[in-house]
């Protein structure tokens, strides 16, 4: 096991998918939903640990389907996060690897003057693990934080590759995505105040709790004097409501897409520092549908420099990228290559690329940011229909493959001595 980083060492986590069926607010939602596609769709609902499994390869040499498992006498390759024992599992094992903190999608928001709260379950759980579980010191060395994200997590799954579209060629969910206003990050606050008095809540500056937003995806037809307007009235949004309940909060914009435009926007908000979900993948119209993933890695090191300014921007080193697991199935590559969620598909990763590529972020963090804000988060601990996963994998013949994990473990070691 890796032992705890010492004082002002590179933090290094991974973002955490809630992978649960347990959601009051999800279920209420998605009745609505599927109005448009019928309740029998409703009812043949796979988990998305189950997508992974049953993904069908769509060209020569595409790495799918995939099996994940949590490492033990009987891998699990079933599991919900809505129990302790199970949060509580994945917690060890990443601390074992050298992580230090995970931080967990959240989906709390105003809609149409409702308010939401989806997969807080988990959170819920994960809290009561770091305060109420003595034999598991948690609090001492793992921490939890959390990424809002600004939309409710999908319900149609698989994604049709026919149908509604919207956003060009991006199927869209119904009433998904929160008001991006006041009303909303105090939403966020109120959700957050359950969890950042407690001991195994991330902190940044000391006392300042952790909360990263990820970009929402404003409508084409928005001015970018509109979008500005909404970023900075939801950033300050948050920061007073915080502040009223006597916090100050460490804000971190997420990036959806990397590049300077989405940097500036957040620098302009206010925010403390950037990051992105996956700084890896190219998305957009002129996009290959298959990216190598050694050139992606070199052109986004060679992107960091551009984004040194006002506040640090925190590197996020990506396993890969592969959504293909949530399309519709029955449809071929010819088909469906340029279409969301099949494409970009990301080949060519192996475990040496990827633990160079978390070694050059630490690196770069060393020199990007003051010594208590450097933290780098990896896309994903468990994204399991999106290709970003440190979670071992069971292979055909029963073998674990942990080895991207031994990357990380090796990169965080050497970046200490």
């Amino acid at each position: 096991m890796v032992a705890p980083p010492p004082h002002h060492e590179v933090r290094v986590g991974a973002y955490f998918y809630p992978q649960t069926s347990f959601c009051p607010d999800r279920l209420h939602r998605g009745l609505g939903v599927f109005k448009e596609l019928g309740m029998a769709g409703f009812l043949e609902q796979s988990s998305e640990l189950e997508l992974a499994r049953t993904a069908p390869a769509l060209f020569d040499g595409h790495d799918q389907p995939r099996t994940y498992c949590l490492p033990g006498k009987l891998p699990e390759t079933d599991w919900d996060d809505y129990h302790t024992d199970t949060l509580q599992r994945q917690c060890l094992i990443a601390r074992r690897y050298g992580l230090s903190y995970f931080i967990v999608d959240a989906y709390d928001g105003v809609r149409g003057g409702e308010t939401w709260s989806e997969f807080s379950e988990p959170l819920m759980q994960l809290d009561k693990v770091a305060r109420h579980t003595p034999t598991f010191r948690l609090m001492d060395d793992f921490k939890y934080a959390v990424m809002q994200t600004l939309e409710s997590a999908r319900v149609v799954l698989p994604i049709p590759a026919r149908g509604r579209r919207e956003y060009g060629n991006v199927y869209t969910e119904p009433d998904r995505y929160f008001d991006v206003s006041p009303d909303t990050a105090r939403a966020m606050v109120r959700s957050g105040l359950q969890h950042w008095d407690n001991g195994a809540y991330l902190m940044v500056q000391g006392d300042r709790p952790y909360i990263s937003v990820l970009m929402p995806p404003f409508a084409p037809d928005e001015t970018d004097a509109a979008i500005q307007a909404k970023l900075n009235d939801f950033v300050d949004a948050l920061k007073t409501e915080a502040i009223r309940h006597n916090w100050e909060p460490y804000v971190v914009g997420v990036m959806r897409t990397t590049g300077e435009v989405q940097y500036k926007r957040w620098v302009e908000a206010g925010v403390d520092a950037t990051t992105e979900y996956c700084d890896l993948v190219r998305h957009g119209w002129d996009a290959e549908p298959i990216q190598q993933y050694g050139d992606l890695v070199a052109a986004r090191r060679l992107g960091w420099d551009a984004l040194r300014g006002a506040v640090p921007y925190m590197s996020s080193p990506a396993v890969g990228w592969d959504a293909s697991p949530r399309g519709e199935r029955g449809v071929t590559w010819d088909e469906v290559k340029g279409i969301h969620p099949y494409t970009p598909i990301v080949v060519g990763g192996t475990p040496d690329l990827f633990g160079q590529a978390v070694a050059d972020a630490i690196a770069y963090a060393k020199t990007a940011a003051p010594a208590d804000e450097q933290l780098i988060t990896i896309f994903a601990w468990n994204e399991v229909t999106e290709g970003g996963v440190l979670i071992p994998r069971l292979l055909p013949d029963g073998t674990i493959d942990d080895s991207l994990l031994r990357a990380v473990q090796a990169a965080v070691i050497a970046s200490r001595q």
